[in-house]
């Protein structure tokens, strides 16, 4: 290991302790997807903009990095109950309005979300 990539993994190290090992970034990660929803909502609402194909592909560029990324690291530390209770609260309210906004994602064509939306195990990878 370089000294640049022990210096990071120390800092992060450092921070997690600081937070009381809870994981560093996860209130980033939920604004960031919060905030993505808010832009999903607008880009289904506006028929002109739904059917601008360039603006949908690069929107969903940015979807299916936050899924696959983001949510993916948020459902593992709230699958080991690592999240704080104010995090593990706003991960609850995020998977409600990920369901709510399913319908508007199929419409558009960008990927569903493949982590659970509630409680129950997901049988199926693609709940419909």
């Amino acid at each position: 290991m370089d000294n640049s990539a022990a210096g990071a993994a120390g800092a992060e190290a450092s921070l997690a302790a600081a937070a009381g090992s809870r994981p560093v970034g996860v209130d980033h990660d939920l604004d960031l997807i919060f905030h993505q929803l808010t832009e999903l909502r607008e880009l289904a609402a506006d028929p002109d903009k739904a059917k601008d194909s360039g603006r949908v592909y690069d929107f969903s560029i940015r979807w299916g990095t936050l899924l696959a990324g983001r949510l993916q690291r948020l459902a593992h530390y709230h699958g080991r109950g690592e999240l704080a209770p104010d995090a593990q609260a706003r991960y609850d309210a995020l998977r409600a309005e990920l369901r709510d906004t399913v319908a508007l994602a199929d419409g558009l064509g960008l990927a569903r979300p493949a982590v659970p939306l509630d409680d129950a195990p997901l049988d199926d990878p693609d709940p419909r």
